[in-house]
């Protein structure tokens, strides 16, 4: 059984082009948000963010909050999310 963020990587591989998430008007396909999760998921690691830490994201819902969420599960760690109100 794949985690979140292998489904992401393994699209990506297959079908980088297709849309993986669509907010309002904003498009990614697969490629966009392995290239955004990766992204993050280096700043994480240089921040210091080591397998079983804990992240919070604190963000209104959209596409980058799903490309953290994502990069937090790839670098072990764990998240929980909360939504400014």
């Amino acid at each position: 059984m794949l985690l979140y963020h292998e489904v992401i990587e393994h699209n990506a591989s297959r079908h980088p082009h297709k849309c993986a998430v669509a907010l309002d008007a904003v498009h990614y396909s697969y490629g966009m948000l392995q290239a955004r999760t990766t992204q993050i998921a280096r700043l994480l690691v240089a921040s210091g963010v080591q397998p079983g830490d804990r992240v919070a994201l604190y963000s209104p819902i959209c596409i980058d909050l799903i490309a953290a969420y994502l990069a937090v599960l790839r670098v072990g760690a764990i998240t929980a999310a909360t939504h400014p109100t």
